[in-house]
């Protein structure tokens, strides 16, 4: 019996001894692959990442499960990891280091799931065909792929007959553009990698490609020399300069896609529907759009924005991904940006963008929220303000000029003691023999109504009366004349040496109290039609906005414009000191410049690098200022001119003809006496 137990005891210990060997086997039969794979996970993932993502997508679950058990052993809680099955993925968060173990046949499935919502395009992706079919038309289709959804930083770990080598594409090489042909970048050897760069940067230098630019006149962002009838045209600009350093900088040629009609940047509406220029970026018919784009958190769903560029609402637009052949298609008519409206419907310009027929696209672009679920915007790259554009004081009229110095309740005065005057003349002088024609004007006056306006105009008085009433009265009239001339005259004088125009609007809400007309862009209006101030306004298509624009130049024109304030600016500049467009001092908003590309295009990241290396060596400004002079931004201040003169500034003359007039009622009071006193007591004296 003991014998019998030692024998079921020794053939157990066999048969475990059998499967560890064949469990090892498996392992070693996968273990250089794995052991390749390891060594990036520890290299760069977990030097560079807080936690992995490692997505299964394979029908050969065993496999799959000893390839994920090894890298776990390996890793040793090095870095926090997440384990999902492709199918069954969750929208909780954006994946931006990702493993990827796949078999060739899921290689559709896989790219369905990688939804910008669940993935970062510009993330790290290693991916491992666990049944190592990865040759070059496989890894040919798996690239052109990924490079449509502008995923670029991707490699790929081939094991065949060249041995184990990690291959990725390069968009930009020497040999071709638009490329996505599988290239060795490293080789596993003697149980090593030959280099630790496992994903090299690939958008420090574009090889000289060519890459589209959507763009229109904006000015001075874009600016159209020449003319475009004959094709004889050159483009300039604030815009334009720093896309060229750019250019210099990595290395790649511009083929731009110009329209220059009004508006031809066009409309990115919420719903993702756009028009212009915006539509050619989300097609992807460009790779890049700019001048003065506004960057909205709408706008952002559909394309990338750049960084901010200046302070001037600029954005470059670039469609991810787009094939970066030659082709120009330049459009001078006003308007030609276009639209791109919220549903996505485009036109214009951003039509070029999103159907990928220019690979940029610049001109005075806004960003919002909406076009961004269709294009992608650069970082800002300038900072711009909504400025209110206001007519100017209507000019006084020569009647309004000689009323101008005083007040009315001045004027009313004045009429009052004239009118008193005339009247009391009016009514002594009907009796010529009477005592009080005597004693007020004097018997030996005979025009007393002329007197009064030759004293007023400061004329001499030839006969004077002899009586001390009339004189006192004369003279405090005389006086008083004599004052309230001088300051008239002199305060006539100021006014006309000073602004002789009426005061206009100050403020925002007062343009909202008159009810002035606000005009504005019509995508403007689509995109702040909840602000105040455009309660009562009109959105003016780009082909005629300029025409309104004029009509603020207009004193009568009942009415004011939306305008960028650069805008403004270059204007005025060319307006050849005749007339400038004045604003109010009061900013409306500020909106982001920046550049937009195509939705998660993968020249975000290199441009936005120079961008910002630019804008910190103050390039950015230094191109800006050479398009516009900010002394042209005509601010309207509230008006610190001479002042009228009010009653209180002119009670001196007032007084000293009411001081005049007591004295004379007094006198007056005197002489009644003595004709009283005098005709009693010759009365008396006859009857003695």
């Amino acid at each position: 019996m003991l014998k019998f137990s030692s024998k079921i005891f020794f053939l157990l210990y066999v048969v475990d001894i059998t499967s560890s060997f064949n469990i090892n086997l498996e392992i070693k039969r996968e273990l250089p692959s794995s052991v390749a794979l390891s060594e990036i996970i520890e290299e760069f993932y977990i030097r560079n990442a807080l936690d992995l993502d490692i997505i299964t997508c394979s029908n050969d679950v065993e496999g799959t499960n000893l390839i994920v058990e090894f890298i776990l052993r390996n890793i040793q809680e090095s870095i926090s990891y997440r384990i999902e099955d492709c199918k069954n993925l969750k929208d909780l968060t954006k994946r931006r280091f990702v493993l990827i173990i796949m078999d060739h046949l899921n290689t559709d499935l896989m790219i369905e799931e990688l939804t910008p919502d669940r993935f970062d395009y510009s993330g790290f992706y290693l991916i491992y065909y666990i049944d190592n079919q990865s040759d070059i038309d496989i890894l040919h289709y798996l690239f052109k792929k990924l490079s449509d959804l502008f995923i670029y930083n991707v490699n790929v770990i081939c094991n065949d007959s060249s041995g184990i080598q990690l291959r990725t594409f390069f968009f930009f090489n020497e040999r071709s553009c638009n490329s996505t042909y599988p290239l060795v970048i490293n080789k596993f050897e003697k149980n090593r990698w030959t280099s630790k760069d496992f994903f090299p940067r690939k958008m420090r230098n574009l090889f000289g490609c060519p890459l589209k630019v959507a763009t229109f006149i904006y000015e001075p962002a874009v600016i159209m020399q020449g003319s475009y009838d004959d094709s004889n045209y050159t483009l300039v600009g604030s815009e334009v300069e720093i896309l060229k350093e750019i250019a210099n900088v990595l290395n790649f040629s511009i083929q731009y896609s110009f329209d220059p009609s009004p508006g031809a940047w066009g409309s990115l509406k919420p719903n993702g529907t756009a028009a212009g220029a915006y539509l050619k970026i989300i097609n992807k018919e460009v790779d890049l759009m700019i001048g003065t784009l506004s960057k909205t958190e709408t706008k952002s769903y559909f394309i990338s924005f750049s960084s901010i560029i200046t302070f001037d609402s600029v954005l470059v637009v670039i469609p991810p991904g787009a094939p970066f052949s030659a082709f120009e298609n330049f459009d001078p008519s006003p308007g030609a940006w276009g639209r791109l409206k919220p549903n996505g419907e485009a036109a214009g310009a951003y039509l070029k963008i999103i159907n990928k027929e220019v690979d940029l696209m610049i001109g005075g672009l806004t960003r919002t929220v909406a076009k961004s679920y269709f294009i992608s915007f650069s970082s800002t790259i300038t900072f711009d303000s909504v400025l209110v554009v206001i007519p100017p004081g209507a000019p006084f009229s020569a009647f309004e000029k000689l009323i101008r110095p005083f007040d009315k309740s001045v004027w009313i005065c004045l009429m009052i003691i004239l009118s008193l005057g005339f009247f009391i003349v009016i009514a002594v002088a009907s009796k010529p023999r009477s005592l009080m024609k005597r004693i007020i004007i004097g018997k030996e006056v005979k025009m007393p109504g002329m007197n009064i306006i030759v004293a007023l105009v400061g004329g001499s008085q030839h006969i004077l009366p002899k009586r001390s009433t009339p004189r006192m009265l004369l003279m405090s009239f005389l006086l008083f004349c004599l004052v309230i001339r001088t300051l008239y005259t002199a305060a006539l004088f100021k006014f006309l040496q000073s602004d002789n125009s009426k005061p206009t609007l100050s403020s925002i809400k007062e343009v909202i109290d008159k009810e002035f007309m606000v005009y504005s862009y019509d995508t403007f209006f689509e995109n702040y039609n909840e602000m105040k101030i455009l309660k009562r306004s009109k959105a003016i298509n780009a082909s005629i906005f300029y025409e309104y624009l004029m009509k603020t130049l207009d004193p009568n024109f009942k009415g004011v414009t939306l305008g960028m304030m650069y805008n403004t600016i270059y204007i005025n500049m060319r307006s050849n000191n005749t007339s400038f467009l004045k604003v109010l001092n009061e900013k409306l908003l500020t909106v982001y410049a920046s550049w937009v590309y195509p939705k998660n295009s993968f020249l975000v990241e290199s441009f936005n690098e120079k961008l910002e290396a630019f804008r910190g060596n103050g390039l950015i400004e230094f191109l800006k200022l050479e398009y516009v002079d900010p002394k042209y931004l005509v601010v309207k201040e509230p008006k610190n001119g001479p002042k009228k003169l009010n009653l209180e500034q002119l009670w001196g003359g007032f007084g000293l003809w009411i001081i005049g007039n007591i004295i004379a009622v007094l006198l007056f009071i005197l002489e009644v006496s003595y004709f009283a006193f005098m005709r009693i007591y010759l009365k008396y004296s006859s009857k003695l």
